[in-house]
């Protein structure tokens, strides 16, 4: 079996503009539209971890750190000493954590309406959404778990200051943890956050149209995926490597659009819903990519087959 990383990326192409071109359709446009931009509402830019120019840090800078930490250190306390101060952030942990979690429950649901609406080449909102609660949670509750999994790189990379930084609140002074020993943790840190980030990257790839397909449970389509995933591990990593590069080329050719026409471009790109309609062909050759590889592995893997073409739709299988 020859796996191509072209074709199914020419395929998903070719059914993004029969959907959105033939005929052209701005009702379908709008509210597919919509549900990208929900189902994008916590994952712009996820999977892209920038470092600070201030790495490796330099030795001579490290020592001059302790005196911004002792007056954080007693400002913290000054401020925690007053009941108002400590209501205040209790309940603004609260409402932000609370408004985090509706905002993932509804991009996770709507995850499924939009990749619905991209198999199926139609335009419809209010159907998917009632059918794809049980999905939704599902996937909702599994990136809830895997969220607590981050904690390990920040760990990782708190270790080193952990007890510098309990000596502060002590009044000891900063503690300067061995340049060494800061680099061998970012080191592994930056490890970690390549691991974390492809797990979630084959989630939305491939793990989230196995649900679909499947009507099942995060849990149950990873059970499903992992044997296809481990016998063509070089094939899902080098899918991944084609995926940033074509990522990075189109970010490219984005921002020289954007600039060429005088920042008007960019600022349209970046206005919430109003960017991911204008994307919207963007977003839907990227969401129906990865169902189209997968397609490759045989009829059992082959979201777009699965769905019978409604009458009338231009969707239905990708064309060859």
């Amino acid at each position: 079996m020859e796996i191509s990383y072209t074709t199914p990326l020419r395929r998903a192409w070719q059914h993004m503009q029969a959907m959105l071109f033939h005929p052209l359709h701005l009702e379908r446009w709008l509210v597919v539209g919509f549900a990208a931009f929900l189902a994008n509402l916590l994952h712009a830019g996820s999977g892209l971890f920038t470092w600070g120019n201030h790495l490796p840090f330099r030795h001579e800078t490290l020592p001059a750190v302790g005196q911004p930490f002792q007056a954080v250190r007693d400002h913290v306390l000054a401020l925690l000493e007053k009941p108002v101060v400590l209501l205040v952030i209790a309940v603004g942990l609260v409402a932000f954590g609370i408004l985090l979690l509706v905002l993932a429950w509804v991009s996770a649901r709507a995850r499924f309406v939009f990749l619905e609406n991209v198999v199926t080449g139609r335009g419809e909102f209010v159907e998917p959404w009632g059918r794809s609660g049980r999905l939704g949670r599902s996937l909702f509750l599994w990136y809830a778990a895997f969220s607590f999994t981050w904690l390990l790189p920040i760990g990782v990379v708190a270790m080193p200051f952990a007890h510098g930084i309990v000596a502060v609140f002590r009044g000891e002074g900063f503690l300067e943890p061995p340049l060494v020993v800061m680099v061998l943790h970012g080191v592994v840190a930056g490890v970690l956050v390549l691991l974390l980030t492809f797990v979630s990257f084959l989630t939305c790839e491939f793990v989230v149209p196995l649900m679909l397909m499947h009507d099942e449970t995060a849990t149950r389509a990873w059970a499903r995926f992992w044997p296809l995933f481990t016998s063509h591990l070089g094939e899902f990593v080098a899918y991944a490597l084609f995926v940033a590069v074509v990522c990075i080329a189109v970010g490219v050719t984005l921002v020289v659009a954007g600039v060429a026409t005088c920042c008007i471009g960019l600022v349209l790109m970046m206005i919430p819903y109003i960017g991911t309609v204008l994307l919207l062909p963007i977003e839907i050759t990227a969401r129906a990519y990865g169902p189209a590889f997968l397609a490759q592995y045989g009829p059992g893997w082959d979201l777009f087959a699965s769905r019978a073409p409604q009458a009338g739709e231009p969707a239905g299988p990708l064309p060859g």
